[in-house]
């Protein structure tokens, strides 16, 4: 968890950089050491792409599962059969 300086936030804000955005490169970025103990982090071209694969990927997936269905005990427990769903 960061905690935002006044600085970053006044930045973020005069340079229109929401939130979500900070937090995707928190999350995402690659690390650079910079001078006085700092560590910048960034989406660089490589990593980039492959986060943009790993989401298309996850969209074929939600896809092929929209027509899909799995049965389970009351509990969830227990896988009792999956199917082909009309929905």
């Amino acid at each position: 968890m960061y905690s935002m300086s006044i600085h970053a936030t006044q930045r973020s804000q005069q340079r229109s950089i929401p939130m979500t955005i900070v937090e995707l490169i928190l999350a995402l970025g690659t690390e650079s050491k910079q001078p006085g103990k700092a560590v910048k982090l960034e989406l660089d071209r490589r990593n980039t792409n492959q986060i943009i694969k790993g989401l298309k990927d996850a969209i074929r997936l939600v896809e092929k599962a929209q027509k899909k269905a799995v049965l389970t005990s009351e509990t969830g427990a227990k896988v009792i059969t999956v199917m082909n769903s009309k929905h």
